[in-house]
């Protein structure tokens, strides 16, 4: 049954006929290579990603062997075999543009298969994660973080409302550890389109550029710190339905900068809401403040308290949010609501981790690491279109449901078409 209802929903075409010969064209990607030219890269790497086996040089030099594989997906007439370190040669020389640009072309073709509710603003959550690697091996790409054998490279990341993603950069300067200058900078190079709210967390706590999003015209919701300062032009009892929402103050004010008395150019709105507790008797305590707590208990100026009393500090800690949104276009209540959707890009970063294997270097160059980034983007579009499409719940069961699917299927037939041989 399952099978069936696989069978009869059609997947869509996501790569039509001469999309990557055109994009191999306009880039010269395919300069003097027979084997693995940029269409070729493509369609391996993202097979290999869905196929359920490990992502190492070894499997795609295997999935590229299979008979099936190249009369059927690269069109090859007669069966040609390859070095598993041509792979990493390729991806250490090939203009990651390229792939950049089958993205966005991915991206604009899956648009139709993803529905954002009916909102007043639609919602672009932007974030940051690293991944480390040993200095041994990551010697010449990445940065080195203080103290530590390991370097690391950055990721900004921008998601939609429906979780999909629509913007990637790679930071591998260390001057991009700090969240102002990666967040801030992509969001600023991104082009938001009108009635769209950016959300974002803490790590943008710089006030000119909240000055800057703000004089381009950019709508956000973000939080702020408990220390924060700011000169105070009105404040706002919470009304009484807010107040059984958990709000307890809101604030119009100028801030002021970190490090100085200048005042932010532009007014904001803060904020201030106390999450409420539920009720029960056996209620398990959070895992996540259990681990801020423990944070908190080894550093020296937290010395005189226990680990219990700095939880319970935490869960009575105020959430304080910050936005540049007039009164008359949202509520308070749709601002904390708001910013609880930030949420979805911590689970599209466990997704892409664990689904994907976007931890693992299949290549160290600073080319590889781009090129990687865009074809995870690209298979991350896919688990969502096929998740659309099949009504499946849960990130995990995509997965599962889809490597079933790539079984059932006779041998060769791509993952991410119907073919009517397969019907």
């Amino acid at each position: 049954r399952v099978r069936q209802n696989i069978r009869g929903r059609k997947i869509l075409q996501l790569f039509p006929e001469g999309l990557f010969k055109f994009l191999c064209k306009e880039y010269n990607v395919d300069h003097k290579v027979i084997k693995l030219t940029g269409e070729v890269l493509v369609l391996t790497i993202i097979e290999v990603m869905l196929s359920g086996v490990s992502f190492s040089l070894r499997n795609l030099a295997k999935q590229y062997e299979e008979p099936c594989f190249q009369r059927r997906v690269l069109k090859r007439e007669h069966y040609t075999t390859i070095d598993r370190t041509a792979f990493s040669h390729r991806l250490k020389k090939i203009n990651p543009l390229y792939f950049k640009r089958v993205f966005a072309h991915i991206k604009a073709i899956c648009e139709v298969h993803f529905e954002e509710l009916p909102q007043t603003f639609k919602t672009i959550i932007f974030d940051t994660t690293a991944v480390t690697c040993s200095l041994k091996r990551l010697k010449k790409t990445g940065y080195q973080t203080t103290g530590k054998k390991v370097r690391q490279i950055k990721y900004t990341i921008g998601i939609d409302g429906c979780g999909r993603p629509i913007i990637a950069e790679c930071h591998t300067e260390k001057r991009y550890n700090s969240d102002n200058i990666a967040l801030g900078e992509t969001i600023m190079a991104t082009e938001i389109p009108e009635n769209h709210i950016i959300v974002f967390d803490r790590g943008v706590n710089d006030r000119r550029k909240f000055d800057a999003m703000t004089k381009k015209g950019l709508l956000f919701v973000s939080r702020l710190k408990k220390g924060y300062r700011a000169d105070i032009i009105e404040e706002k009892a919470p009304s009484s339905g807010e107040s059984k929402a958990g709000i307890t103050k809101v604030i119009k004010a100028h801030l002021f900068k970190r490090g100085h008395n200048k005042k932010t150019k532009y007014t904001y709105r803060i904020v201030h809401l106390k999450p409420r507790k539920k009720e029960t008797t056996n209620r398990k305590p959070d895992r996540l403040k259990q681990s801020h707590a423990f944070l908190k208990w080894r550093r020296p100026k937290h010395a005189g308290k226990t680990k219990e009393e700095l939880y319970k500090e935490i869960e009575e800690e105020e959430i304080i949010f910050v936005t540049n949104v007039p009164e008359e276009r949202m509520s308070p209540q749709e601002i904390a609501n708001r910013y609880k959707s930030r949420w979805q890009i911590e689970c599209f970063f466990r997704m892409i981790k664990q689904q994907l294997s976007f931890s693992h270097f299949l290549n160290r160059t600073e080319n590889g690491i781009q090129t990687i980034m865009y074809l995870t983007m690209v298979a991350a579009i896919i688990l969502l279109v096929y998740k659309s499409l099949n009504a499946i719940q849960g990130d995990k069961n995509v997965k599962e449901t889809l490597i079933m699917d790539m079984r059932a299927r006779a041998p060769g037939v791509p993952v991410w078409k119907e073919i009517e041989e397969y019907e």
